[in-house]
């Protein structure tokens, strides 16, 4: 078994064979919670034909630790496992629920739990990286719904070296922070704004762990886009799902003055033509920090702009993009210096077909944009995620745009190669992953996953995460690759100045990848920058960091070496600027 609790209450794996169906079993919840998933091994004492299970759900009025996605294995020995033999999800009821499957020989049979039936547990909207491994999300004033501005937010850290989530109440800054704007600072902090309280902004100190309120911002918003530029100050544009419609122009946030408008960054140019006006037609902005604060805003709109975010501010029309439309809920990711893979999305925020389109942009002299390869999948919601070696994921999504549904759900990732310009299908996920899912690159180099749904009572709720580990961490058998590993290098770096890094073995190239947020799969974070040596020294290399902040946006990096068959290793987090 996964854990049972018997502090609280009599909950011991046991009680699952007494037949006696006042007592149950229970996962862990004091003094520490154990989170999902768990599990339970059957023990039938020898080896035997096997091809059913029944689960009967407790009785009583409580429904809480009803098993929903659920998944049956088998083996001969308890250690080594087979595939699953049957999985699926089972209803909010507490009727007995039987299966079949075909007869396999087995002495031990395990159930795994992914999910609770009725969602009682926490959701995903937003999250983001933190240092020590570990990852913080957060959904709203309630783990099962949002609506109105109640000044509190559902949050909690999953410390992924250890497995235990942490959940936490945050009242203390009036700010329901559902649907807002994100950003990590220079510092390390997090500034989220707006959301159903739309004029709030709060900072989340991960040293101390900490959230404090931040000075309002002057325009209320929300599904707006935050950016960090280059000199550590924050910009943002659009957000009309809160805050009253229209009007939601730029402003500018740093940490002396706060918030101060930006008379000349309107909204308008980003507006997409959406059927429900502007309401949505300014949500979500795809949004790059450059040189000079400037920001490059790459879409969902078909028309490109240059925000320039300075005292003398202006937005400049930089032309379509190709043939592309409208992409709302879509999506783009930085994968090397200057170089913006964009993603899917669809005419309309929802009820409309998502395209499977995706294009190049170079925006290193001047802007130019290619159309790449299609994607297997039509996407819209779907989660890009840069890897090391500049190649980039696409999780998640649906062919066709609607909230709260994973009807069309995309269940197979695929994988962009920026040298051949196609994508690969990989193994699918076990869970949809649509609306209000996150997906984040850990230090490991393997990919966080999870969340959707927060729709109160409906059935597309996702309390819970996965994590993928991309094809470059196994042998083409299966096994896993060995890794190199980085035993010395800086915490911090300085613009412009060598660093050493020494590993394990050869290791010929390095990437510099800036920790990240997400909301509504939107990641303005997210960025690449790939190190080539100048020099080695046995397995010693001297690295030069850019010395452009348009390049390296000032804040903390995983610093990945990789080998030469592009295995990466796991990554040191190196502050820069």
């Amino acid at each position: 078994m996964s854990d049972q609790e018997t502090t609280r209450e009599s909950g011991g794996a046991a009680n699952m064979l007494d037949g006696n169906l006042t007592t149950i079993w229970h996962s862990q919840y004091s003094p520490t919670l154990i989170p999902l998933p768990h599990s339970i091994v059957l023990d039938v004492r020898a080896i035997n034909e096997v091809s059913g299970f029944t689960y009967t759900p407790r009785s009583g009025t409580s429904r809480n630790g009803t098993i929903g996605q659920y998944a049956i294995a088998v083996s001969s020995d308890g250690t080594s496992w087979s595939a699953p033999v049957a999985s699926g999800t089972w209803a909010d009821n507490s009727q007995a629920k039987t299966l079949t499957f075909p007869a396999v020989q087995a002495r031990y049979v395990r159930l795994t739990a992914t999910t609770e039936a009725g969602n009682r547990g926490q959701w995903t909207t937003a999250a983001a990286l933190l240092p020590g491994n570990k990852v913080l999300t957060w959904s709203s004033y309630s783990n099962t719904t949002f609506g109105g501005a109640n000044g509190k937010t559902q949050t909690a850290i999953l410390d992924l070296n250890t497995g235990v989530v942490t959940p936490l109440t945050v009242a203390n800054t009036g700010h329901d922070m559902f649907c807002p704007g994100v950003s990590i600072l220079s510092d390390g902090r997090i500034l989220i704004s707006g959301g159903s309280n739309a004029a709030s902004s709060t900072i989340y100190d991960p040293a101390n762990n900490t959230w404090s309120a931040a000075t309002p911002m002057n325009i209320p918003r929300a599904y707006q886009s935050n950016v960090t530029l280059c000199n550590g100050q924050v910009f943002l544009l659009g957000g009309s799902w809160a805050g009253g419609q229209g009007g939601k122009n730029g402003e500018i946030w740093s940490t002396c003055a706060g918030w101060r408008g930006l008379a000349n960054v309107p909204v308008a140019p980003i507006l997409t033509n959406d059927p429900q006006g502007v309401f949505r037609s300014d949500n979500h902005a795809w949004l790059f920090a450059v040189a000079d604060g400037k920001v490059f805003n790459a879409g969902p709109s078909r028309r490109m702009n240059m925000c320039t975010t300075s005292r003398a501010s202006a937005v400049q029309d930089l032309g379509l993009r190709a043939d592309s439309g409208d992409a709302m809920n879509g999506n783009s990711v930085m994968y090397d210096v200057g170089k913006i893979l964009t993603l899917g999305g669809s005419p309309a925020y929802q009820d409309s077909d998502a395209t499977a389109r995706a294009y190049a942009i170079d925006i290193n002299n001047g802007v130019k944009v290619t159309r790449t390869g299609d994607m297997a999948a039509r996407r819209v919601f779907l989660n890009p995620v840069v890897l090391p070696d500049g190649q980039v994921l696409a999780l998640g999504g649906q062919a066709y745009a609607k909230p709260f549904s994973d009807a069309t759900a995309a269940m197979a990732p695929e994988v962009w190669n920026p040298v051949t310009g196609k994508f690969t299908a990989l193994a699918p996920m076990t869970a949809p992953r649509t609306y209000h899912s996150v997906g984040l690159l850990l230090p490991d180099a393997r990919v966080f996953v999870g969340g959707g749904g927060l729709c109160g009572t409906c059935t597309t709720n996702h309390p819970d995460g996965q994590i993928f580990t991309p094809p470059y961490l196994f042998n083409a058998d299966g096994t896993a690759r060995p890794r190199p590993s980085i035993t010395t290098a800086p915490t911090a770096a300085v613009r412009g100045f060598t660093i050493q890094v020494t590993t394990s073995g050869p290791t010929p190239a390095f990437s510099l990848i800036r920790m990240s947020t997400v909301t509504h799969s939107i990641n303005t974070d997210q960025r690449r920058n790939p190190l080539t040596p100048t020099g080695v020294t046995g397995n010693t290399a001297s690295l030069t960091i850019p010395s452009d902040p348009g390049v390296v946006v000032p804040g903390h990096y995983l610093l990945f070496a990789m080998d030469v068959n592009g295995v990466p290793s796991v990554a040191q987090t190196i502050r820069i600027g």
